[in-house]
């Protein structure tokens, strides 16, 4: 009998962004016959259903449209909580891009108490998960762009 796998493979995050984690770029599309944006890119329109779906690239920066912290761990899998013995409250959040829709993910912030609805916000990378680099992947986040 063969052996189990002792951990997950990471995703491939790779069609979620380009460039690196200096200037990360989101990568969506656009519906050429009803202008829905989506984020990640899809091959058809959730809105319309056409297949003609156009591939862009969402603006560096936009502005936290809503946001929450996230008082408890996530499930797992596929999260795997940290070594330290106690989880450290974290921001999630929609950022609104001008002209291309919402985009939901992480807020990196010293102090989710100090977010406002409205303020600018740049996109940026983080590394997520495993416990090594070999087992982590770079996912997108949001950070305020006075911390930056």
């Amino acid at each position: 009998m063969p052996a189990l796998r002792a951990a997950v493979p990471p995703p491939d995050t790779g069609h979620l962004f380009i460039g690196g984690p200096d200037r990360p770029r989101l990568i969506g599309s656009r519906c050429p016959h009803c202008a829905v944006t989506t984020f990640p890119l899809q091959s058809s329109c959730p809105r319309c259903g056409s297949g003609d779906m156009r591939e862009i690239e969402y603006a560096e920066t936009g502005a936290l449209w809503t946001f929450t912290t996230q008082g408890f761990p996530p499930k797992s899998p596929p999260y795997v909580p940290p070594p330290e013995p106690e989880f450290t409250p974290y921001a999630v959040g929609y950022v609104e891009f001008p002209g291309q829709g919402l985009v939901e993910g992480r807020i990196e912030c010293a102090d989710p108490s100090a977010l406002r609805i409205g303020m600018p916000m740049r996109v940026a990378m983080r590394r997520f998960g495993g416990q090594g680099d070999a087992a982590a992947w770079w996912i997108h986040c949001f950070r305020p762009i006075e911390e930056m």
